[in-house]
């Protein structure tokens, strides 16, 4: 709730930008496209490492 408020007076507040920027559709749906695989790539790279470092407490665990 306050985040919101606070995203809210920060928008009012802020002045409007006077810079119109020109840029084709296409370039900006690669950078959409490759933002979004690079963020896939960090999270499951990120679970991935993760698991491997969490599975010998598993193991360890489930002997006890």
């Amino acid at each position: 709730g306050l985040y919101v408020v606070a995203g809210a007076v920060a928008l009012a507040v802020m002045p409007a930008s006077p810079d119109v920027v020109d840029v084709p559709a296409t370039l900006l749906w690669r950078f959409r496209i490759a933002s979004l695989g690079g963020s896939l790539l960090l999270w499951v790279v990120l679970g991935w490492v993760l698991g491997i470092l969490a599975q010998p407490r598993a193991d360890q665990a489930s002997v006890d």
